[in-house]
């Protein structure tokens, strides 16, 4: 869910071309997207809770947007953020799994 909501965030999935294909077969919906698509009623949602967790949590809005949005390397969002590999981990993981719990309860959960 996070990797497609990035990808619907950078740009229209419906207008990526396909893979060049060995001997030129017709390409199938893998070779295009490589997530499935997601649709604007999801992604609006997933952008008004991203919005809320920006007011509450900074932080966690930053690393979860540098990686899934920004599709940063760790290794660049740990320096740019100076933050350790362990926090790193644990901030994405925090900002993933309080994404999951507003999108199912519908309330402001945060676990970091």
């Amino acid at each position: 869910m996070c990797i497609s909501y990035g990808q619907w965030s950078r740009d229209n999935p419906g207008t990526a071309y396909p893979s060049m294909q060995p001997f030129m077969r017709e390409a199938s919906f893998e070779d295009r997207y490589k997530v499935l698509p997601m649709n604007d009623e999801l992604g609006m949602t997933i952008h008004e809770k991203l919005l809320i967790m920006q007011k509450i949590s900074p932080l966690l809005f930053e690393v979860f947007m540098r990686k899934y949005v920004g599709r940063e390397k760790p290794i660049k969002i740990q320096i740019a953020m100076n933050i350790a590999r362990d926090s790193y981990k644990r901030y994405l993981f925090a900002a993933k799994q309080s994404l999951l719990l507003m999108l199912s309860e519908n309330q402001c959960i945060f676990l970091a």
